[in-house]
């Protein structure tokens, strides 16, 4: 039978408020610690989330009295104390002592149970009581459920917004304009003579190169002193490599949609999984937004800056 503990337990797992500050799973991880304990146990695991750019930022600054800066590779944290979550204790930590609460399965992202499992199974060695940590299985079920409704919802919102944004054709009166004033009706071209231009066209399409700057004399070709601009807009879909790995290396590929921009923030960037990038890694825009839509973008690498 369940101790009276044990039922306020489970009942405030089911209750406890859950920070708003947690906006995507991205930002749920598993920070690893190494023991003292040489036995099984001796890399321990702590359910923690990832301060935002704005809130990790602040915390250093505070935390040294405005002489330090957060690290390129470093993060912020906030460790999970169950069932006090808001005395966790706050913690600036390595990018890879971080793991994710999710893991990929046949292209889905979904939450990891094989790590939560060995996390409660090192609390039982610790000596809490099955009951204890079956409540603390069900909160963080509802902290990841919290986090991909509101990753979710905010996307749609976000989305919504830039449809409505970008939409100057109310009702779709210009395309049904369009479509009117090129009927059939007064055409002198035959189908042959349109398809004739349109393969001119096509033609043209396929020579040009990608590049913003297709027209040079190459006589008289200036030297580079700066590189190419692209502008990068909210809803944007990114694709770069984390700073952790080697360039190229596959692991470190990584895919983000923007949320905002900044160019005079010291992390111009924020993104949707959570991530710090600094100014000076190199991204590749592979969707774009046009008229409110996401749209593929045949991008190149360049620096953020």
């Amino acid at each position: 039978e369940n101790s009276p503990n044990d039922d306020l337990l489970l009942q405030r797992a089911n209750e406890i408020e859950i920070s708003e500050e947690i906006t995507s799973p991205s930002q749920l991880k598993w920070y690893r610690i190494r023991s003292r304990n040489e036995g099984p146990n001796k890399i321990k695991l702590h359910p923690c989330r990832v301060l935002g750019s704005d809130e990790a930022c602040q915390y250093v600054r505070k935390q040294s009295r405005g002489r330090e800066r957060l690290g390129e590779y470093h993060k912020v944290i906030q460790c999970f104390s169950f069932p006090n979550i808001a005395n966790g204790d706050y913690l600036v930590v390595k990018d890879h002592l971080l793991i994710p609460f999710q893991h990929n399965i046949d292209g889905v992202e979904e939450l990891n149970d094989e790590v939560i499992n060995r996390y409660l199974r090192q609390q039982i060695h610790e000596g809490k009581s099955k009951n204890c940590t079956e409540a603390e299985r069900i909160f963080l079920k509802r902290v990841y459920d919290h986090a991909v409704k509101s990753e979710t919802d905010y996307n749609a919102q976000m989305l919504k917004e830039l449809r409505e944004y970008h939409d100057d054709t109310p009702n779709g009166s210009f395309a049904n304009d369009n479509e009117q004033s090129t009927g059939f009706e007064g055409s002198e071209q035959s189908n042959s003579e349109k398809d004739d231009e349109q393969s001119d066209i096509d033609m043209e399409e396929l020579e040009a190169p990608y590049t913003q700057a297709i027209t040079f004399d190459p006589d008289d070709f200036p030297k580079i002193t700066e590189t190419c601009n692209e502008p990068l807009r909210v809803g944007d879909e990114l694709e770069y490599y984390c700073p952790m790995f080697v360039a190229g290396d596959k692991r470190g590929l990584r895919q983000a949609s923007v949320l905002s921009v900044d160019p005079k923030d010291e992390i111009p960037l924020v993104l949707s999984n959570g991530e710090c990038l600094p100014s000076d890694i190199k991204v590749k825009r592979v969707r774009v937004i046009s008229d409110g839509e996401l749209i593929d973008h045949p991008g190149v690498f360049r620096p953020i800056k």
